[in-house]
């Protein structure tokens, strides 16, 4: 948690807020560093936090008369140094100031808003308020559950002989293709404005002659289709992903390519699939499907300003 502290105009600085200051001035991840210049403390005031790892600011301001500046700076062996976040002018109009901008530190370090060039005007109506809000650049790792699946023949029929995903050549040259549902607006809305790191697909085999070799792409697929394009027609297969197993049965969380997870991001894809269009056994397998005891899954890292 940062460590908030203001300069009251008057006494020395800095110095702790009170019970009454602590309700104008907060600081914290997601939460804004707001500065008040008003009767009791203009025109130049500030407010100080401390955070450590990468985070981004943001400004915004309301009702600035005369304008006014804001200067971002660092402690830096007990001198306050600006930052390349300097002298931001605050409209006399519209009192919206910015960028947006980021800054990184590996140890917790202290930080101050400067403001300055406000209206010192008693009124109430020519008071002044400009806010800084800051975000931490968060990792997270997501699991989803899989909400459906379903294995097809090469011809693009649904595979009646069994429940199990399937992929590789069997039974006369055909080659199976599975495709697996997972709840991808939930994805979406998760990583909404955030960098996918990571794409991970768990998939247990059920069946195969020799440690099977699984290739991963992805489908567009809102729902379980009752039919798909033949030979693998409607997957997109680039930046597909062979994953090797080391038995010929049991589970595994397998590393894909991060544009799997990408293009479901950016509502391209709603899903994963497998495809191999080989006879080759290598690649023959039937995997554990949705609703079994081994269901599918798919996890996501990503990171994020929070």
């Amino acid at each position: 948690m940062p460590r908030l502290m203001y300069y009251n105009g008057t006494a020395s600085w800095p110095q702790i807020p009170d019970a009454t200051n602590l309700a104008s001035y907060t600081s914290s991840p997601s939460t804004s560093t707001v500065c008040t210049p008003s009767k009791t403390n203009v025109p130049n005031s500030s407010t100080t936090f401390t955070f450590s790892g990468t985070v981004k600011f943001s400004a915004s301001g309301s009702g600035a008369v005369g304008g006014g500046t804001v200067t971002i700076q660092k402690l830096v062996s007990g001198t306050w140094t600006n930052t390349t976040l300097t002298g931001i002018t605050v409209n006399a109009t519209t009192g919206v100031w910015g960028p947006s901008s980021t800054l990184t530190e590996s140890a917790s370090t202290s930080y101050r808003a400067l403001y300055s060039g406000f209206s010192t005007t008693a009124s109430a109506s020519t008071s002044s308020t400009s806010t800084i809000s800051f975000q931490t650049l968060t990792t997270f790792v997501n699991t989803y559950a899989c909400t459906w699946s379903q294995g097809y023949e090469q011809a693009g029929g649904k595979i009646t002989a069994t429940t199990l995903i399937a992929q590789g050549s069997w039974w006369g040259g055909t080659y199976y293709q599975s495709l697996m549902g997972f709840p991808y607006a939930t994805v979406q809305s998760d990583t909404s404005g955030g960098t996918i790191t990571k794409v991970e697909v768990y998939l247990n085999s059920y069946s195969a002659y020799v440690s099977p070799t699984v290739i991963f792409c992805t489908h567009n697929a809102t729902g379980k289709p009752g039919s798909v394009s033949a030979n693998g027609a409607s997957l997109n297969l680039a930046n597909e992903t062979f994953v090797a197993y080391s038995a010929a049965t049991g589970g595994k969380w397998c590393n894909v390519a991060v544009q799997l997870g990408q293009r479901i991001q950016a509502n391209t894809a709603k899903g994963i699939a497998i495809y191999a269009q080989s006879t080759a056994t290598i690649y023959q397998m039937y995997g554990y499907q949705y609703g079994s005891s081994y269901p599918p899954q798919l996890r996501v890292t990503y990171t994020k300003y929070v």
